[in-house]
């Protein structure tokens, strides 16, 4: 046996090492990225319906409005979420399951927090085309020109 062939016989066991490493995080990966398409979704039912339902209440509706009452949701998803990060790092063997556990939490929270902002605008964009009857990229522009003179 050459040494060529050490060689390779050696890389080969190394690169499977590799492999084996990140196919023990695919599961946490998988889960993780399906928790945060359901809670996006719901983030984004919450929002659409108390712009249509609850705030068009005449006057408990400004209350609501003003009180941000969709926000309040993210206790609920905050804590949905921070339940599954923990039974997915518990369930799943991982290397540092609380390290693991803490950056991923890290990286979704500002993501959840800030979704709701991204829907509402979206909405807002919706309403104006629906007002002024043009295109999604005509509304883009107007808005633009609208939000710059702010």
């Amino acid at each position: 046996m050459g040494i060529e062939q050490k060689q390779s016989k050696a890389m080969s066991s190394i690169q499977r090492s590799k492999w084996a490493q990140w196919a023990q995080w695919a599961p946490i990966v998988v889960l993780v990225l399906g928790l945060l398409i359901l809670l996006l979704m719901a983030k984004g039912i919450a929002v659409l319906a108390a712009d249509r339902i609850v705030y068009s209440i005449p006057i408990l509706g400004g209350i609501a409005r003003s009180l941000e009452l969709a926000e309040f949701l993210n206790l609920l998803l905050f804590s949905v979420l921070g339940m599954g990060i923990g039974l997915g790092v518990h369930l799943i063997p991982v290397p540092d399951q609380e390290r693991a556990g803490r950056s991923v939490l890290m990286v979704l929270i500002p993501i959840l927090f800030l979704s709701g902002c991204f829907f509402q605008y979206q909405l807002w964009l919706s309403d104006v085309r629906a007002d002024m009857g043009i295109s999604a990229a005509q509304v883009r522009a107007v808005t633009n020109e609208w939000l710059g003179k702010m």
